[in-house]
């Protein structure tokens, strides 16, 4: 994509900013669109249970509809998410429509069917990779294998010129695998961001791994990642969001109805500013919230209905760096606001 190509969805988006700030209106500027719960890998710490979870997704109208509407409400950029995307025919077809819609398109994935649907992938604007580590503490949680079909995806995307992005999570196996990360992001000319396990506790699930480190230990490896974030390390997400996550006040719960006593939380965006899009158009405020949330859905109540009920879902705190970043930019935190604004400029023109 050339730079001008990409600079007036940007532009666009600076102008809702703005308009935001003038006005206080909202816009679903970031959207997780879940367009499939068919996945072909069983993850120990997935807490989505996708592999568990209906198979009546939508089909592709209803899809284009919801993205005709996410557009029209002014979404910025949309990352299609499951379950595994790609395991969804007409992928492609989607991908495609969203861009005529003048939106930025993602897609989050494992990675082992990148290279044979190359064709797709060359349709979007950026790829992010479920990498947790080396072969051996990746593999454990992941699945014997998914490592190596990794580096094969990351070497695919690299071929057909689509921007990538690693996304890791910190189990007791892979705590001491943040520098191996960080250097592997650097290696490919990207980012890797950190995030701690999502409770599997909803839809009357409990969580059934031994995956969760140690406070302490993990209080340690997110020190790290700051350290190494201060040095220059190609780490997505600010010092900020993930110095919040290391004095989180409530181990063993990734969110918290309201902040305790002592304890300050970012105030939520999500839901006003950010989204998620479930595979049925249920739409939540987060990911942390699907299956905690009595969602409002887009094909039956309207976007603005659903999004104005998820604005409203009460949750006060968090722990996770990703949603906690958003919550800093959209809260105009000047530091958040600067890097994530100064890092999107430079993509442009890369």
């Amino acid at each position: 994509m050339s730079p001008n190509t990409r600079i007036k969805p940007f532009l666009s988006f600076a102008r809702r900013m703005a308009r935001s700030r003038l006005t206080g209106a909202s816009y679903p500027f970031l959207v997780q669109l879940n367009v499939t719960n068919r996945c072909n890998y069983r993850c120990a710490y997935c807490y989505g249970h996708y592999f568990e979870r209906s198979k009546d997704e939508m089909d592709l109208p209803q899809i284009l509809s919801v993205i005709d509407a996410l557009a029209q409400r002014g979404t910025y950029r949309v990352n299609f998410v499951g379950g595994e995307p790609l395991l969804r025919e007409d992928l492609a077809e989607i991908i495609r429509h969203a861009k005529s819609r003048g939106l930025v398109t993602a897609m989050t994935t494992n990675g082992s069917l990148v290279p044979k649907r190359l064709d797709v992938v060359r349709e979007l604007d950026s790829v992010c990779f479920s990498l947790d580590g080396s072969a051996e503490p990746n593999d454990l949680g992941r699945g014997k294998g998914s490592f190596q079909r990794v580096q094969e995806g990351l070497k695919a995307c690299h071929s057909v010129n689509v921007p990538v992005q690693l996304s890791a999570v910190l189990t007791r196996h892979t705590l001491d695998q943040v520098d191996f990360l960080a250097a592997l992001a650097a290696e490919h000319h990207c980012q890797v961001g950190f995030t701690p396990l999502i409770s599997q506790d909803r839809e009357d699930k409990t969580t059934s791994h031994s995956l969760f480190p140690d406070s302490a230990a993990l209080a340690q490896a997110l020190d790290h990642i700051c350290h190494l974030k201060r040095q220059g390390a190609p780490i997505l997400f600010s010092e900020r969001a993930y110095s919040y996550c290391r004095d989180w006040p409530a181990p063993g719960q990734d969110v918290l109805p309201a902040g305790k006593p002592g304890f300050t939380p970012i105030p939520c965006k999500a839901g006003a500013f950010f989204c998620l899009v479930d595979y049925n158009a249920n739409l939540y405020p987060c990911p942390q919230l699907v299956g905690r949330f009595k969602a409002k859905n887009v094909l039956q109540d309207g976007l603005d209905a659903s999004l104005a009920h998820a604005a409203a879902h009460g949750c006060q705190a968090c722990s996770m760096p990703c949603s906690n970043e958003f919550s800093l930019f959209f809260g105009l935190s000047p530091s958040v606001l600067w890097e994530q604004l100064h890092s999107r400029w430079r993509s442009l023109w890369a």
